[in-house]
């Protein structure tokens, strides 16, 4: 039993050395400069996708719900009533956004330029997003 799975197994890395050979994964890896790190980068934006997308779709009531609290809460601050002071420099750092492109520029933008700066980041999230909203 054991030396039919050590078979199996042997025969699978082979096959997978041989795609990997054809394929010559690594040469376009290296045209692309692609690094390991950036792939798993981008498989770690596509978990926090697919997580996003069946989140929001399982629990879109509750969603709905916070956008409207935050909604009416930024409507009670433009009348006065309420003041909230938000960090957005703090934020802005974590994202990784420098903070005085922002002062010069929409915001719409940056993040445009962010998505075409990392296209293969955007478009894993993106691609996950809509795989977590179709199995939920």
């Amino acid at each position: 039993m054991q030396k039919a799975a050590e078979t199996i197994n042997e025969k699978v890395g082979s096959a997978v050395s041989t795609i990997k050979t054809r394929l010559h994964l690594d040469d376009a890896m290296e045209r692309l400069h692609v690094t390991k790190e950036y792939l798993l980068e981008a498989a770690i934006y596509a978990g926090v996708g697919f997580v996003a997308g069946y989140l929001l779709k399982r629990f879109s009531g509750v969603v709905a719900i916070v956008i409207l609290t935050i909604a009416s809460i930024a409507l009670l601050q433009h009348f006065d009533l309420v003041g909230v002071m938000i960090n957005w420099e703090k934020i802005q750092d974590l994202i990784g956004i420098d903070p005085e492109a922002v002062l010069n520029e929409n915001f719409f933008a940056i993040v445009w330029l962010w998505i075409k700066t990392h296209v293969l980041l955007a478009v894993s999230f993106v691609v996950a997003f809509l795989l977590g909203l179709k199995c939920a």
